[in-house]
């Protein structure tokens, strides 16, 4: 059997009645009735099915056996904390056999679509990727250089300074620096150069 397409994208997307939480009000026997005003509610589902047969049936649509019917079905999980709902839509293949294709849930009134995996680790991974790219670029714009100590990063940073970066960078390699090396570093010789400069004034 080929699998269920996923239901709409509505992440983006809430709704929230104020009419009927003030009339009715929100609590674990009426949130199911609530989820079925708002654009999430598929009104083909078993649900709505059930409830257009007890208007003209003597049973109540909570004494009605579902088993036997095959489609989108919602049921109210457990409550998350007050005010906190959450609504599963479940797909009914046979009595014994169901599959979770959605998830809701209901917060002071507001309903939300829960998003699915992928899209959790998509965002996940897009926000651990930006940090990790300002980090590397905090890293880049704080690199200094050495002869004696080689590269490495100056992290404390003046605060008055107008260029904190640069000014870092000059002063922390002026103090590492060694008379000799500072004056060839002025002298533009190329920083690879400068341990054999060195070697070269100590003979």
């Amino acid at each position: 059997m080929a699998p269920l397409p996923p239901p709409p994208d509505l992440t983006q997307v809430c709704f929230k009645d104020v009419g009927f939480l003030q009339h009715v009000g929100l609590f674990p026997h009426t949130a199911l009735d609530y989820f079925a005003q708002s654009q999430f509610y598929d009104k083909g589902c078993i649900n709505e099915q059930v409830k257009m047969q007890a208007r003209f049936n003597a049973l109540r649509a909570g004494e009605m056996n579902t088993t036997g019917m095959t489609g989108a079905e919602y049921r109210v999980g457990m409550p998350a904390g007050p005010q906190v709902y959450t609504i599963e839509k479940h797909y009914r293949y046979s009595p014994k056999r169901t599959e979770l294709i959605g998830m809701y849930y209901i917060i002071d009134g507001t309903i939300y679509q829960a998003p699915d995996l992928s899209r959790v680790l998509a965002s996940r991974t897009r926000t651990a990727l930006h940090f990790m790219s300002e980090a590397l670029q905090f890293l880049s714009d704080n690199t200094t250089f050495t002869p004696e100590q080689g590269p490495g990063w100056v992290l404390d940073q003046p605060e008055s300074a107008q260029n904190p970066s640069a000014v870092s960078k000059a002063q922390g390699a002026a103090n590492a620096l060694t008379p000799a090396a500072t004056t060839s570093l002025k002298a533009g010789i190329p920083p690879s150069r400068v341990d054999f400069v060195l070697d070269h004034l100590a003979d």
